[in-house]
This record gives C-alpha cells, sequence and structure tokens, in this order.
C-alpha cells in the first residue's frame, strides 16, 4: 500500500539534507567519473520527486545498490569525502524509514522526530566508545572529547566536539578497510545523525 509522506516535515527536511549531500557527491564524482556523477543525478532526480513511500523504498533500494557497487572499486572507497557525501544519505534513509515506518506513516512534529534521532545518536555514540582499538586510530585527546559527546545535548558543543573528532579521522585515516571502515562509518552514521538533529532544531526555534 502507498503512503503519502511528501508532505510530512520531518520527512521533507531529511530529503533536504540528503538532496544536499548528494548534490556534493555529484561534484567530487566528476572529477573522478563523469558517468557515475551522471548516474547519481539520475538518482537526485528521483530523490526531488519522492511524493510516497513506494517511490521512496525503491529509491532507497536503488541508492544502497548504487553506493554498495561504487565503493567496491577502492580509488572511490578511499576518497573520505565522496564516502561521507554519498553514505551520509544512506544513513539519513535508514532514519526516516524509522521514523516513518516506526510510526505507520504518520506525520511527527519536530520535536518527537528529534527525540528518537537524539536517542539514537547517543546509541551511535556508544557504539564508538566501545569501538576495539579505538586508541590505535585516536589521540587520548581526542577520545576524550568522544567520551564527552556521550555525556552533553548541547547541539553546540556536539558539533564543535564532532568536528574535532572528524577532521582526525580525515587526516589520520589513510585507507578505508577493515577496522579503519568500520570506525569511519559510525562516524558518518554520527554526522548524519548529527546534522538531522541540528536542522530540526533549528526549524524548532525557529517556529
Amino acid at each position: 500500500m502507498k503512503h503519502e509522506i511528501a508532505e510530512f516535515d520531518f520527512f521533507e527536511r531529511g530529503l533536504a539534507l540528503m538532496v544536499a549531500s548528494l548534490d556534493d557527491g555529484t561534484q567530487l564524482l566528476t572529477e573522478l567519473s563523469q558517468e557515475q556523477s551522471e548516474a547519481l543525478d539520475i538518482l537526485i532526480d528521483r530523490l526531488v520527486d519522492v511524493e510516497d513511500s513506494e517511490g521512496w523504498s525503491e529509491f532507497n533500494h536503488d541508492l544502497k545498490g548504487f553506493d554498495e557497487e561504487l565503493f567496491q572499486d577502492e580509488k572511490y572507497l578511499n576518497d573520505k569525502e565522496l564516502y561521507l557525501a554519498l553514505t551520509e544519505p544512506v544513513y539519513l534513509g535508514k532514519y526516516l524509514d524509522l521514523l516513518l515506518i516506526g510510526h505507520n506513516y504518520q506525520d511527527l512534529n519536530l520535536l518527537s522526530a528529534q527525540e528518537v534521532i537524539k536517542d539514537n545518536f547517543a546509541s551511535v555514540i556508544q557504539k564508538i566508545i566501545t569501538f576495539p582499538q579505538l586508541n590505535n586510530h585516536f589521540s587520548d585527546e581526542v577520545i576524550k572529547v568522544i567520551k564527552i559527546l556521550a555525556t552533553t545535548t548541547n547541539l553546540n558543543d556536539l558539533n564543535e566536539g564532532f568536528l574535532i573528532v572528524f577532521a582526525q579521522a580525515l587526516q589520520e585515516f589513510k585507507i578505508l578497510k577493515d577496522e579503519t571502515l568500520a570506525l569511519f562509518d559510525l562516524l558518518v552514521e554520527t554526522d548524519a545523525l548529527l546534522s538531522y538533529w541540528s536542522f530540526l532544531t533549528s526549524d524548532i526555534d525557529a517556529e
């Protein structure tokens, strides 16, 4: 059964973040492969036109497939900025699904959606804190910052702290493989949640 979803406020805002990130990915891909960049442009056009749950489900499936196929090639996989730009929308899609399906395709107020995202942000931060050999990949100072991220809900502090963590990952993670890929993936998921949480909060504050 199709469910009309395009007019849900929380969904519309999530889609806006997805489009912005995918647009960044298109620009980065243009320098590497015109063919892949054009294929991504087609996906973005489809995303902009999503109106119902059926179209959303089909798009989500195809975006994941595009990512999985693209990042089988190490020349794409090890471009960390490209990986961020194209994988963050996959995680945004994951949490938009959680909001849509978990609430039976009902519109949610922005505050309720924000609480769901906030809870999942805390859960992913805990996965990072308990990541095996975390100290092999981050300095003691950055690990302290990560632990602080688990104890605060102030968005300014969270955004500033996470920038420090992500900056070291971009600098130190030379190859995305095995442990570094798994850890970087958690950071991308965290960034997606934090971006969505911040976006929802800015809209709540504006009301």
